[in-house]
């Protein structure tokens, strides 16, 4: 059995991880990873209002992962 308190738990207005999102670059060698590198920024400048958050899960669905890698974490657009 258990037993639940009458008091009210305080929510702190802090989320209890890191808000965020990850974009993860992959490419065969270091040329094509600074092309690619290179294309999401003029993307991201060419469509500022695109989502961070579907952009990076474009990046990664259904792609093969290779050796050359690259990654940013950003919690809000100004970040980049």
């Amino acid at each position: 059995m258990r037993m639940l308190s009458s008091k009210k738990r305080r929510r702190s207005n802090r989320p209890p991880f890191p808000v965020g999102t990850v974009v993860v670059l992959s490419a065969r060698t270091d040329t094509a990873l600074a092309a690619m590198t290179n294309n999401l920024v003029k993307h991201l400048i060419q469509y500022p209002d695109s989502k961070l958050a579907d952009v990076a899960y474009t990046l990664q669905a259904g792609r093969k992962q290779f050796s050359h890698r690259r990654m940013l974490w950003a919690a809000t657009r100004t970040m980049c």
